[in-house]
């Protein structure tokens, strides 16, 4: 996998765009390029290049449709002569080294035992996932020191929660995501409480979605967006995960990362322990690297 940088430099009132150095660290491209804006095009190009940067943050943070509006600019025109002009193939090798940057993926344990029949399957999960290509982080839910939703309902209002705790970090990288996997066992028919609360604290996104119509996530990053839901019930009864189902189809449309598919074994109180279920584990194995793939 490339890697790059990309450092933009505003100079002037700030409304300009002076340079852009874009650098990479790829054996076949130039180590920077200079991109000199004349006095004619720098208003204009300051002004959409940092029109993308703010839009891509806003409405999508995952780059690539900002960066689309950048190279756009820079092939109308950049620099008063030939030699300062940056190719149209070196910008097209920008743009594709930009749709070569690994998937963001977050794997959310909802058990407290780290090492438990959960976290077993999530692992696996996981491992898939990355040997996609995909980014992925793990989050200890409930281990985080965060409070549950008060209703102080500063998000009608506002793009943040009144409560700045972990989960301010949270939401950020809910928005950058490409996809979900959620691990949880079953408890009293539902999700775990600490699981549930850190979903409530997503009232932020609801209301920026249902309450004043400004979804945080672009239509065109939902579309790709897709969540792995995996969870253990003791009992084995045959609607013993619909509890929870319901909850994680919710949060899913809260947060606009639909449930794709699921891995579900019940009866683990007979069961005990999950490696005597190896196609289980191979399950969550394949489903992890088929989400991979898909949100790639």
């Amino acid at each position: 996998m490339r890697h790059w940088e990309a450092v933009v430099h505003l100079a002037g009132t700030g409304r300009a765009l002076d340079k852009v150095l874009v650098g990479f660290v790829d054996p076949e491209f130039p180590a920077a390029v200079d991109a000199d804006v004349t006095a004619r095009t720098r208003p204009l190009t300051g002004f959409c290049c940092f029109s993308g940067f703010w839009f891509g943050h806003r409405h999508s943070p995952k780059r690539y449709y900002c960066f689309k509006v950048f190279s756009s600019i820079l092939l109308a025109g950049i620099g008063s002569d030939s030699d300062s002009r940056i190719a149209p193939h070196d910008i097209n090798r920008f743009v594709h080294n930009f749709s070569l940057m690994p998937k963001k993926v977050l794997a959310l344990l909802g058990s407290p035992i780290l090492d438990g029949n959960t976290a077993r399957l999530l692992d696996e999960a996981i491992r898939g996932a990355k040997e996609a290509g995909c980014e992925v982080e793990k989050i200890d839910v409930a281990h985080m020191d965060i409070l549950p939703c008060m209703e102080f309902f500063q998000c009608k209002v506002g793009d943040t929660c009144l409560i700045q705790d972990e989960m301010t970090e949270i939401f950020q990288k809910f928005r950058e995501m490409d996809g979900l996997i959620i691990a949880t066992p079953i408890m009293t028919m539902g999700i775990p409480g600490r699981l549930k609360s850190f979903m409530d604290r997503f009232q932020v996104f609801y209301m920026a979605k249902y309450h004043r119509k400004e979804s945080f996530i672009s239509p065109e990053h939902r579309k790709k967006r897709k969540m792995l839901f995996i969870s253990i019930a003791g009992m084995n009864l045959p609607n013993v995960f619909d509890g929870a189902r319901m909850t994680i189809q919710a949060f899913g449309e809260i947060i606009d990362c639909p449930l794709w598919d699921e891995v579900l074994q019940n009866d683990m109180d007979t069961i005990q322990d999950i490696a005597t279920r190896p196609e289980v584990m191979e399950a969550a194995y394949r489903k992890g690297s088929e989400l991979g793939r898909l949100v790639g």
